[in-house]
């Protein structure tokens, strides 16, 4: 028997000038799959039209509870975005499962900041949220209750707060990342690194 996969169902639609917010969310878990996959590539690459074109026209994101509206959702924007440049961040999609209106993954990160502190990747769970034309409407991330492999964290603290107690008042301010001094902290992180191999 012959049969048409959903993605070739999605392209064909295309061919014949139908639009991808036609298809319902009544596709296959799949094709849900499917479609976070092609819009985080497009991500990736940095082809944000493309990632826009999976998106719906008022796509919003939560952190650690979908509580509320929300906020709005800008590709290519956020106060992470520099941070991930900076310190070269990359991660990967684990477990990745799709229900009627929504596709989770657990999502491990790893970057410059935590192999300079000997740390091991950081683990959360994303979800992306579906209308019901099928484009992704929402997106949330939440911490995986998991105790995270601190590596040196708390080697550098004290080295940093003893050495250079000013820098650490401007990277860390009450004690919580800044991710918008990502240059300055990985500056420190790496004349601690210098000073204590």
């Amino acid at each position: 028997m012959f049969r048409i996969s959903p993605l070739s169902v999605l392209l064909l639609a295309l061919l014949v000038g139908c639009h991808v917010d036609e298809v319902k969310s009544s596709e296959p878990s799949s094709a849900k799959i499917e479609r976070v996959q092609a819009f985080r590539a497009a991500y990736a690459r940095g082809d944000l039209e493309a990632a826009r074109g999976f998106l719906s026209e008022d796509p919003r994101r939560w952190w650690e509870r979908r509580e509320g509206p929300g906020q709005p959702w800008i590709l290519g924007t956020g106060p992470w975005k520099h941070w991930d440049e900076v310190f070269e961040s990359e991660g990967r999609l684990e477990e990745l499962q799709a229900e009627v209106d929504r596709v989770s993954a657990i999502a491990v990160e790893h970057n410059d900041y935590y192999r300079l502190l000997e740390r091991g990747p950081q683990r959360h769970r994303q979800t992306w949220f579906f209308d019901e034309a099928g484009s992704i409407s929402g997106f949330l991330i939440e911490g995986i209750d998991d105790a995270p492999d601190l590596g040196r964290t708390d080697e550098f603290l004290i080295w940093a707060k003893a050495n250079d107690p000013e820098t650490l008042a401007i990277v860390r301010p009450n004690g919580e990342i800044d991710p918008a001094k990502a240059e300055r902290h990985l500056a420190l992180l790496e004349r601690w690194r210098q000073a204590t191999q």
